[in-house]
């Protein structure tokens, strides 16, 4: 399953938007807030849904469908069209809403719609991973209603359910299917085969980050309440880091979100596609909104190669504010979002240093601005030939910004005016 083209009319903050995604699996939308990378992800998310007739995606809120606040400021209509591969087959997915109406979605040809009860075939991993993907590991929820392979879709999309939750509950079920057969078996070398791809995909992508994690297993506890009756399971999920244990919710925020990021993708990946002799090679797509989110600017350099390295078949789309990040990307794979515009960049950031794609791809200036009002004065200074007030000025900017390459150019201007003075 991959994405080929995107266009939106009268969504949100765009009047009419088309992206014609890279060949690649790797999409990067970038731009100051409030120029629409979300929205271009939530309108994946719309494709994303149409195309399924799983019910699972969006949980137990409403389903990820056009609402009437979709609808841009001062139109009557919102639509989102698509065109995507799936199954060897190119499908057209549009949904259209008029104000105060049901939206009307089409999809041609309509056998090709993913049907996980029934479908034979390898279903397509689907998970949109938003911003509030954080989770209480002490509080996870009731285990959701067996949906066999359908499980592999739940919650996958949804705004404001904590996938998370998801994984931790069905880690913690499948890990005690695991000490069952280990103790019935008497074969301490026993792993359960749903577990193993999590593991394996852990041990894969955290060796490529330099991160020396193993072991994930759960631990669960009694919790003191009022009512014996009805006792609360609280539980915890614990790892190997650099051969000492600790509990998940010991680590800091970046190692913990992207432990469970992707120990998620695996399991959804286990869940739909357990004959697969390495689900990992699950194909899909995955959509994650500001991947940095609490990343360590080393890890934001490596996440991208080592998310596509280990699911190699997962075509990822992603928003980011990190330099970092872009580092490592091709500048075919970045979308710049600018005034409702969806544009192509005219260097390439793969390779540049921060500063450089601070200032040439995310138009951020490498200075504050009140170093760029003293360095303008001192260049005036300099030009009218008033030497010591100039001298002056550069005192404040090498203040302000020692290291800054316009002190070395304001010094040989100066001693060059000097001179023909």
């Amino acid at each position: 399953m991959k994405i080929k083209k995107l266009e939106i009319n009268n969504f949100r903050g765009f009047r009419q938007a088309t992206v014609e995604f890279p060949e690649s699996n790797l999409a990067v939308f970038i731009g100051v807030n409030g120029q629409g990378k979300s929205s271009l992800l939530d309108a994946v998310s719309i494709v994303l849904h149409g195309v399924s007739n799983s019910r699972a995606l969006s949980g137990s809120l409403d389903d990820p469908r056009l609402k009437n606040d979709d609808i841009r400021i001062g139109e009557i209509e919102a639509s989102v069209k698509s065109d995507l591969i799936l199954y060897g087959e190119l499908h057209n997915f549009s949904q259209k809403l008029r104000q105060h109406e049901i939206p009307h979605t089409y999809s041609k040809p309509q056998n090709g719609l993913i049907q996980p009860i029934f479908v034979e075939k390898n279903l397509p991993l689907i998970a949109y991973y938003r911003t509030n993907r954080e989770i209480n590991l002490a509080n996870a929820p009731e285990t959701p209603p067996s949906m066999g392979r359908e499980a592999g879709y739940f919650n996958a999309i949804n705004a404001t359910l904590n996938s998370f939750s998801d994984f931790v509950e069905w880690f913690k079920i499948e890990d005690d299917v695991e000490s069952r057969e280990i103790k019935k078996l008497q074969d301490f070398k026993y792993q359960n085969p749903r577990l193993t791809p999590v593991r394996r995909c852990l041990s894969e992508f955290l060796s490529k980050l330099n991160i020396q994690f193993q072991g994930l297993r759960v631990v669960q506890e009694s919790a003191v309440q009022i009512d014996y009756a009805n006792p609360i399971k609280k539980f915890d999920l614990y790892i190997n880091k650099e051969g000492q244990e600790l509990k998940l919710s010991q680590l800091s925020h970046g190692e913990r979100a992207l432990i469970l990021l992707v120990a998620d993708i695996a399991r959804r990946a286990a869940i739909l596609n357990s004959d697969l002799d390495n689900p990992l090679l699950s194909e899909g797509i995955v959509l994650i909104d500001e991947i940095e989110l609490h990343l360590h600017p080393k890890w934001q350099r490596e996440v991208i190669p080592a998310l596509l390295a280990t699911f190699p078949n997962i075509q990822f789309l992603l928003s980011t504010h990190s330099p970092q990040v872009l580092s490592r990307v091709d500048s075919e794979d970045i979308f710049l979002l600018k005034d409702g515009e969806v544009l192509k960049l005219s260097s390439n950031p793969k390779g540049m240093d921060t500063n450089a794609i601070l200032e040439e791809v995310m138009d951020t200036p490498k200075y504050p601005r009140e170093v760029d009002v003293l360095v303008d004065e001192l260049f005036a200074l300099i030009q009218q030939r008033k030497f010591d007030e100039a001298e002056e000025a550069r005192r404040k900017v090498a203040e302000a910004s020692p290291d800054n390459p316009v002190l070395q150019r304001a010094d040989a201007m100066m001693e060059r005016l000097k001179i023909l003075n």
